[in-house]
């Protein structure tokens, strides 16, 4: 029953419960029916086990409008971090790119550097009504600012952009 019987529901916030791949699994299978187009799932320990069921979960809910996946402080600590990675960002891309009605990306605070930038900017394409980008603190450097920067230009609805802590320098931020 649980959720399942909530046959309304649009916005979850299940922040910060250390659910893991093995309750995302649990998660996508009760959330199938659902017509949920909100989703927050910072601080959940994420990592790439989680890929497969997050993966499932995007493709049962290619309507989501907002998809929050970054970081947030956890009673007062950092132990639940999603561990989103270059590789499992580069994994994440596909089923990125198929939200199509996406508005509103958080991937903050999961450190996957310039090299998980690169794959950001390629799961970005064809996001015309993306209006908040949030990739502060992911360690992008110079180079993932370029890259992210290469994909904004097709983003001309973008209102609120987060690059903070990210160490750019000055070609990162002249990007």
């Amino acid at each position: 029953a649980g959720l399942t019987t909530l046959r309304n529901l649009a916005r979850l916030d299940l922040s910060c419960h250390a659910m893991g791949a093995e309750g995302l699994w649990r998660l996508a299978a009760a959330l199938q029916p659902l017509p949920v187009t909100d989703l927050d799932l910072r601080s959940n320990r994420l990592d790439i086990v989680a890929v497969g069921p997050l993966s499932s979960l995007l493709a049962d809910h290619s309507a989501l409008r907002r998809l929050q996946l970054g970081f947030v402080a956890c009673d007062g600590g950092l132990g639940d971090r999603n561990q989103l990675d270059a590789e499992c960002v580069e994994k994440l891309t596909r089923p990125l790119g198929d939200l199509k009605c996406l508005t509103s990306l958080d991937l903050s605070g999961c450190e996957f550097g310039a090299a998980g930038a690169e794959h950001v900017a390629r799961s970005l394409d064809g996001k015309c009504d993306l209006t908040e980008l949030h990739l502060g603190s992911n360690i992008l450097g110079s180079k993932g600012a370029v890259a992210v920067a290469g994909a904004l230009g097709q983003l001309d609805k973008i209102t609120w952009l987060n690059l903070g802590s990210n160490d750019l320098g000055a070609e990162g931020a002249a990007a």
